[in-house]
């Protein structure tokens, strides 16, 4: 790694560690990982260090699925942690580890998806944080309608209820003891009332889970109260098949496919990639997580319904969205960043 390399890096988890983790004097701040490749998370191990924090990093094995609980040594280690950057391949953030650790008080800093060192810098470099938490508290403020209608010049047509949850804004800051994000910032969502979700949805960007992202050929969903009946597309809509048919014979298989939380993303340089942790931060992306989401909590603490063994994420480019009827996002441009412009 060249020396601009290495300082553009140690720029970014100095951002990461810093300004969203929060570290302090005298913390211990904990990098779990299941990487090969060490570079970024002992580059955060510093950014710790140089917070005048203790930076340890715990290094578990590859997991078999998204959300399979890590090793006990792992789990017992992220409880005694004050703040932890979880810097995994697949996700650990919805596992009773997690939460475990944030019921003991960490804060949980959540990188999944194997973000490298091009992804973190650009994310970061001479971002305005004040200026896109103000724009994704805003965007937040509109998810605190009812009745949403997403359609698209592909074909999607879906009808979403959000009921009485209230609209939350990932600013990407963990401040307080249990509080939990991920990183980078720019990304907003709202629970929604399960079996609510009907219509067609033609997925386009990334899905979660599967091998080809992003996606080659777009994959369309038929969802009734809630519920995916049938997936249509080419190879990225039998992968998906594949996915979901590894739960079948669960008590609770059919809500592995239930549509579950609403996302509009306000981040202003992310890109479709492929990796769902920025994908769904690109501004005036549409994402529904499908699957659990009862370790998500709307900012008064209410959680959602649906209980699940998997949970993934969908990304849709080039959406229009409606709420009670207000136009929100017009064929992919976020109508609200516009009063947020640099």
């Amino acid at each position: 790694m060249t020396e601009l390399r290495r300082s553009k890096l140690d720029t970014a988890a100095d951002f990461a560690v810093g300004i969203c983790l929060g570290a302090s004097a005298g913390e211990q701040v904990l990098i779990v990982t299941d990487r090969d490749d060490l570079t970024v998370p002992m580059a955060f191990v510093a950014a710790a260090n140089r917070a005048g924090a203790q930076g340890q990093l715990v290094v578990f094995p590859r997991l078999a699925y998204a959300n399979q609980e890590p090793p006990g040594t792992t789990v017992a280690a992220m409880r005694a942690a004050d703040a932890i950057v979880t810097l995994e391949t697949l996700t650990v953030s919805y596992t009773q580890a997690v939460h475990e650790a944030r019921e003991a008080g960490a804060r949980v800093l959540g990188i999944p998806n194997n973000a490298d060192e091009e992804m973190l810098v650009r994310l970061t470099e001479g971002l305005d944080m004040d200026r896109l938490i103000s724009l994704g508290a805003a965007v937040a403020g509109k998810l605190n309608g009812r009745r949403v209608h997403l359609t698209s010049a592909l074909g999607t047509d879906f009808h979403f209820d959000l009921g009485d949850y209230v609209g939350d804004s990932l600013t990407g800051l963990v401040r307080e003891p249990g509080e939990r994000d991920w990183f980078p910032p720019g990304n907003t969502g709202c629970i929604g009332v399960q079996g609510s979700g009907n219509g067609v949805l033609v997925v386009n960007g990334t899905i979660g889970r599967i091998p080809t992202a992003p996606l080659g050929e777009p994959v369309r969903i038929t969802v009734k109260d809630g519920i995916m009946v049938s997936i249509e597309g080419g190879r990225e809509a039998e992968e998906l098949k594949t996915y979901f048919k590894q739960f079948e014979g669960h008590e609770l298989f059919k809500n592995c496919m239930h549509v579950s939380t609403l996302g509009i993303g306000t981040h202003p340089t992310a890109k479709l990639t492929g990796r769902v942790l920025e994908d769904e931060r690109i501004s005036g992306c549409v994402h529904f997580c499908v699957g659990k989401n009862t370790l998500q909590s709307d900012p008064r603490g209410v959680a959602g319904t649906v209980e699940a063994p998997s949970h993934l994420d969908m990304c849709m480019i080039g959406c229009t969205l409606t709420i009670d009827g207000e136009l929100i996002i017009d064929n992919g441009r976020l109508l609200q960043a516009e009063g947020y412009a640099a």
